[in-house]
């Protein structure tokens, strides 16, 4: 089976969610992250199952109501590993359109394509 691990900017992304939920819909925070983690889980028998995006990572659609949100990974098939690279709500700018990117090794927080899942800081 494979495992999944979550990068420390993924973790930081759910951190922020769990803070933001806490702040205006303290109702929902459990149990959204428990949403999302469940749905990772899904990753440990399927880890191909999220749709393909640039430079070999994956999208995870995680689906709530009308929106959702967004897992970006990596899987990596000779260790049956999959890294979570970020998590975002699906109406965060930047989630639709992809600029094109230029060739890269993908390192856990490192790897420019996943500035496109990352909010402006103010």
């Amino acid at each position: 089976m494979t495992r999944w691990v979550l990068s420390i900017d993924a973790a930081d992304d759910l951190d922020q969610l769990v803070d933001f939920l806490i702040e205006k819909f303290p109702h929902e925070a459990v149990q959204t992250v428990d949403l999302v983690t469940d749905a990772l889980g899904i990753l440990e028998k399927h880890p191909k199952i999220g749709r393909p995006v640039e430079q070999g990572l994956r999208e995870l659609v995680i689906s709530r109501g009308k929106s959702g949100y967004l897992a970006l990974y990596q899987y990596d098939e000779s260790a049956d590993l999959v890294i979570v690279l970020a998590v975002r709500h699906q109406r965060e700018q930047g989630t639709t359109e992809a600029a094109p990117l230029p060739p890269t090794t993908c390192h856990a927080g490192k790897n420019p394509s996943i500035d496109r899942y990352r909010s402006p800081v103010s």
